[in-house]
């Protein structure tokens, strides 16, 4: 088996705007592990998110593409933030259900 055949991604679209989001469907159990380490949960709420999303077509002024960082996330509008979040969480969940079959 190969490592591509279990990581598996998907395209989101955000409602609302022309943002695409590739979202890996289940986090790396090393980034898990690590965001244990973190107190604050809203810290690790983004630590985790950064973990998730391989891509976006999301551009700097510059019209240059923006990496995903934690920082970037952080500047997010509420709006977009939020749809980004309930998107995880439903990867997340859909694909652990999928396991458990």
């Amino acid at each position: 088996m190969k490592l591509s055949e279990l990581i598996k991604t998907k395209d989101v679209p955000i409602p609302g705007t022309d943002l695409i989001v590739k979202m890996y469907e289940d986090v790396a159990w090393y980034d898990f592990v690590k965001s244990t380490q973190i107190k604050d949960e809203d810290d690790r709420g983004v630590f985790l998110l950064s973990k998730l999303i391989e891509s976006w077509n999301l551009l700097g002024d510059d019209e240059k593409p923006l990496p995903v960082t934690e920082e970037i996330i952080k500047k997010l509008p509420m709006k977009i933030g939020s749809a980004i979040t309930i998107y995880a969480s439903e990867l997340i969940k859909a694909h652990i259900e999928k396991k458990k079959d």
